[in-house]
């Protein structure tokens, strides 16, 4: 993925991985009920989910050229995923509850995995800012100018 967007518009990765598991999520890990299709959205999931931190320092590269600046987005990019990983933990244990059979998610997941999934849709979201970064790039084209850095 990393790879990937070295080659092509940021936001096109960005959509595959989180717009990808977010679908992965809703179909092939709410649907499963044995352990081959757990395995099957494993290998699923970790490919396209797992190549979302590596997307990062590309984000960073599109919001600045200052290596300074640069820096501290990318830390506080970290920080927000390490606060992520410890909040998560807290959020989702209320979403598992007692098992229902045959309901989706095996019925004590259902919360978790719809949760999940429409965490990952709505971070699919990210992809609008493709439409919001247009103009500063078509202006920017048609000047030969360079775009140092759009700020949020």
């Amino acid at each position: 993925m990393g790879y990937v967007s070295d080659w092509v518009n940021i936001y096109t990765p960005l959509l595959c991985s989180t717009l990808g598991s977010s679908v992965i999520v809703a179909l092939v890990w709410g649907f499963s009920e044995t352990l081959a299709p757990l395995v099957a959205f494993s290998l699923l999931y970790g490919s396209v989910a797992g190549g979302y931190n590596t997307l990062y320092s590309r984000f960073v590269t599109s919001l600045t050229k200052d290596p300074a600046t640069g820096l501290w987005v990318y830390s506080m990019l970290e920080l927000q995923r390490g606060v992520g990983n410890i909040v998560g933990g807290l959020v989702t244990a209320p979403l598992v509850r007692g098992e229902i059979k045959n309901a989706y998610g095996m019925g004590r997941y259902q919360n978790l995995i719809l949760g999940i999934g429409a965490a990952f849709l709505i971070s699919s979201l990210g992809v609008i800012g493709w439409f919001l970064d247009r103009p500063v790039r078509e202006k920017s084209e048609k000047t030969n100018g360079e775009v140092t850095g759009v700020s949020l």
